[in-house]
């Protein structure tokens, strides 16, 4: 996994944090992620 995510990590010029992940994951937020891609598409 962390070599599929080296190229997005050096984009970024850093890692994700385990909270965000874990707040990402939680179904209550879903409409807040969907929201926020369609906004930076």
């Amino acid at each position: 996994m962390d070599k599929l995510l080296e190229p997005i990590n050096q984009f970024l010029q850093c890692e994700t944090p385990i909270s965000w992940i874990e707040a990402a994951k939680d179904p209550k937020n879903l409409p807040v992620i969907l929201i926020d891609h369609m906004v930076c598409e």
